[in-house]
């Protein structure tokens, strides 16, 4: 298994976030969908 390591600076407002990730070439799910996934369970989280 392969891992694949990146870093990149966001900048939001007056604050930088440093954000790192790692994934697999044998991962299943992209990106984009595991952050939709994400932002679903945290919105659910929220109305409750």
């Amino acid at each position: 298994m392969t891992e694949i390591k990146n870093q990149t600076v966001k900048k939001i407002g007056k604050i930088n976030y440093i954000v790192t990730f790692t994934s697999s070439e044998n991962a299943r799910e992209t990106l984009e969908k595991k952050i939709e996934r994400l932002v679903k369970k945290e919105v659910e989280k929220m109305s409750n």
